[in-house]
């Protein structure tokens, strides 16, 4: 699932992977990606628009470096 979040800011410059365990018995990991141009603001961003908690926020991921900014 790709979510694109869009501001008066002009976010869309990062790709922002979060996991989130769903509530079953399997409890397999689901991966979103969001378009974020601020890195510093993507967790705040996806947890106002998608309303999910701090802990499900795993690794925010820019779309030219391979390590996550945990």
């Amino acid at each position: 699932m790709e979510v694109h979040l869009f501001s008066k800011r002009g976010y869309g410059n990062l790709v922002v992977q979060l996991y989130t365990a769903e509530v079953n018995k399997s409890a397999e990991l689901k991966k979103i990606e969001a378009l974020i141009k601020d890195i510093r603001q993507a967790k705040k961003i996806l947890r106002m628009h998608l309303r999910i908690s701090k802990k499900t926020i795993t690794a925010i991921i820019p779309r030219h470096i391979q390590s996550p900014v945990i």
